[in-house]
């Protein structure tokens, strides 16, 4: 598996009749995050390079890596759950994401895209947002974007929704 450079997981199934499958992780290797794409020939050398969340996160204020830190706690509430660095995002996930988180430190937000059905949810204005069609980094279909430890409060709920949802 570390041979590959891609991420890997390896699945035990066991089939129970006609209308019943259960998987189970055994053992997950994460791949290479590098990016693997080379400047093209006349492209623009003066342009700044995109920061990846490891740089991002270096950069936020302790008060963000704060409250980065206590939605870590809730996103890996269930021992399943893993956490790993993406190039723009943390995925959380079990055998496919359950959430993604990216920093924002200018405008010290934390953006967690959860795999909530919106249509469940009571949609706020500049809290949470409804992605599907919507080109943004991450998955899943819901946007909440927490500011503060308030926010983070009032997004609990759907937090462990999507952590509890992925195991079903």
């Amino acid at each position: 598996m570390e041979e590959i450079g891609r991420r890997v997981d390896l699945v035990s199934y066991r089939h129970f009749g006609a209308d019943l499958l259960a998987l189970q992780l055994v053992a997950s290797m994460a791949g290479s995050t590098a990016s693997t794409r080379s400047s093209a020939p006349g492209a623009e050398s003066g342009r700044a390079a995109v920061k990846g969340v490891r740089q991002l996160y270096d950069e936020s204020p302790q008060s963000l890596k704060d409250l980065y830190a206590d939605l870590d706690v809730l996103l890996t509430s269930s021992a399943e759950v893993r956490m790993e660095f993406q190039q723009h995002y943390i995925a959380y996930r079990r055998i496919r994401n359950v959430a993604t988180v990216r920093f924002q430190p200018a405008s010290h937000t934390l953006v967690a895209r959860l795999a909530v059905d919106p249509d469940g949810v009571d949609l706020v204005e500049g809290f949470t947002r409804d992605l599907p069609g919507i080109g943004a980094l991450g998955t899943g279909a819901l946007e909440v974007k927490i500011r503060s430890r308030d926010d983070l409060a009032r997004a609990r709920d759907l937090v462990l929704r999507s952590v509890e949802g992925a195991s079903r």
